[in-house]
């Protein structure tokens, strides 16, 4: 392969890495930056612009532009913020501040800075990320209100005993991520009962009629009626009492129900006979809602002559904000496994190439899908005609600080390994670079290996090098031993001396390079895989490399269900020769 088209296929790994951060970001609501102190000249990309409320092309280039839109009240101590970070006190600040758009919008964002100081004149630059985290605080300011109004309800002297134990069991609510349905099925049982004799939940849908998705009736035998009343005579979309509950979040109450209500909203003379025969006494519409926005409607009926008075319209109210944050704690956790799912395939490469004279396959499976972003990682890259990179890599902790550090460590990785050989060496550089960064006592432990591909094919030769990882299983023809060395993680200590030895590979034969996640497993009688397991498993396995992969992973989930870390494996193998 020649030398120049080695270097486009780098430059295409690159621009394709890039769209992928940008993608990864927007999803995210994130923007980064990098300032110059002594120039004041800086590089914000355009999802950190979007953050801010810049059309495309309406911002001047000026950090002022920025700081104009930050909320009067937060600018000072942001301003703060990032003159410490930049002083000999500290070197990174983490500040939540206000932005307000052009249109009077006000929205949450986070930042993240650190300052990387230079020599001499270079004064150093200011590099971090903005979120926005307006559905968080949102979510918040929902509970905390929820909270405080509960606080409140709790000290007022005509509080009864079961409103606050309704209350009390709607809290929970909110500690149990749920799905939608299950959700707003717990609202209505909840409410039945010493509240009202029916209550049904319809959730609002964008451009569609509602969705009844809840209901619930002292008598069980009764659901399947309601269920049945609703899909003949479903509550039309444009009905003005409706839509001012929605528009206004304030409730409806009717304390009273009398028969010329009933005569003038029934459709035709059978609606009229059946909600005669419910014998409705009074309703009570609440939003169901969150951070000022209206999900659904909660509909609250008694019968049989009992009334809802004043205090159940404010137990209605609590109760439908109990609900709407819930809800929304259930639509954030959902964006924030989907966003978490971007990033994460962010810091992977999107497929594996295809190699003349080797085989690869690779796995990656997260301990729990939606709750962060892991430390593991693999990357396949190329340096020369017929030499490849093979890294496989765990990165101390989970979230934005470790996929930080997981593309530094990639990137430069990657740099080093274009003008030196030796991976023992790379592996040395990387540390000593990190360990000259501020990440927070934060580190990593890798497999790096050098892959020299003849021109003829056949066997590979491999320089191997490990620094504090479980070191990789080389299945050979006469079974499976452990290679390489132990040696010490990258940024944690200084002088580190990473050890390099050579591995080669014959036709048959396949090295398996694995994250901890696997070995530390855990049987269903909860004690932990271990490495003797695993090279058993590898030992069964056949020697083709996407087989292998698929053997061993599925001997992982029937031997050791409960996975606590994630899984990364990188598989390679020669390739015989055509």
């Amino acid at each position: 392969m020649p030398k120049q088209g080695a270097g486009d296929a780098v430059r295409r790994i690159g621009d394709d890495a890039k769209r992928r951060l940008e993608v990864a970001l927007r999803s995210g609501h994130m923007g980064t930056y990098s300032w110059d102190p002594v120039s004041g000249r800086g590089i914000y990309d355009e999802p950190l612009l979007e953050l801010y409320g810049f059309a495309p092309g309406q911002f001047g280039g000026q950090l002022g532009e920025l700081s104009k839109r930050v909320h009067p009240e937060d600018r000072d101590d942001l301003i703060s913020a990032v003159q410490a970070a930049m002083s000999e006190r500290e070197s990174t600040f983490e500040r939540e501040f206000r932005v307000v758009h052009p249109n009077g919008e006000t929205r949450w964002l986070r930042g993240y800075g650190q300052f990387y100081r230079g020599d001499g004149e270079d004064r150093g630059s200011l590099v971090g990320v903005v979120v926005d985290v307006t559905p968080v605080r949102s979510a918040e300011l929902a509970r905390e209100a929820a909270q405080a109004a509960e606080a409140i309800a709790q000290r007022a002297a005509g509080l009864s005993q079961r409103r606050l134990e309704l209350l009390a069991r709607a809290a929970a609510l909110l500690d149990s991520p749920l799905d939608v349905d299950a959700t707003l099925q717990q609202v209505a049982d909840l409410a039945i009962g010493d509240l009202a004799d029916w209550c049904a939940v319809d959730l609002e849908t964008e451009g569609r009629a509602a969705r009844r998705v809840a209901v619930a009736h002292r008598d069980p035998a009764m659901v399947s009626m309601a269920h049945a009343l609703h899909d003949r005579y479903p509550e039309p979309s444009d009905s003005p009492s409706r839509l001012a509950v929605l528009r206004t979040l304030q409730p409806l109450h009717v304390p009273s129900v009398t028969d010329a209500m009933l005569v003038s909203a029934a459709r035709d003379p059978g609606h009229l006979d059946l909600l005669r025969t419910l014998d409705i006494s009074s309703v009570i519409l609440a939003p169901v809602q969150a951070g000022g926005r209206a999900f659904g409607l909660l509909s609250l009926v008694t019968t049989d002559g009992r009334r809802l008075g004043a205090e159940d319209v404010e137990l209605a109210m609590e109760l439908g904000r109990r609900a709407g944050a819930a809800l929304e704690k259930v639509r954030l956790y959902a964006e924030r496994d989907a966003v978490a799912h971007i990033l994460q395939q962010s810091l992977l490469p999107p497929t594996l190439p295809e190699i003349p004279g080797m085989l690869l396959a690779a796995h990656y499976a997260p301990a729990v899908r939606g709750i962060d972003i892991g430390g593991d990682f693999y990357d396949i890259f190329q340096t020369s005609a017929n030499r490849w990179w093979l890294v496989l890599g765990d990165v101390c902790g989970k979230g934005p600080p470790a996929a930080s550090l997981t593309g530094v460590i990639r990137y430069t990785v990657r740099a080093f390994a274009r003008d030196d050989e030796d991976p023992g060496q790379v592996l040395d550089r990387l540390s000593e670079s990190l360990l000259g960064q501020e990440w927070d006592g934060r580190f990593a432990t890798l497999v790096l290996a050098a892959v020299d591909i003849p021109p003829t094919g056949g066997s590979l030769t491999l320089r191997l090098a490990t620094a504090g990882h479980p070191r990789p299983l080389h299945k050979a023809l006469s079974g499976v031993r452990e290679c390489g060395g132990a040696g010490m993680p990258v940024g944690l200590l200084p002088g580190i001396r990473v050890q390099t030895v050579r591995v080669e590979l014959e036709k048959g034969e396949t090295l398996v390079m694995y994250t901890d996640g696997a070995t530390e497993a855990r049987t269903a009688a909860g004690t932990l895989l271990g490495e003797d397991a695993l090279m058993r498993m590898v030992a069964e396995a056949p020697a083709d490399p996407a087989d292998l992969v698929a053997s061993v992973t599925g001997a992982l989930r029937r031997e050791a269900p409960e996975q606590r870390d994630d899984v990364a494996l990188l598989v390679v193998a020669p390739q015989a020769a055509q």
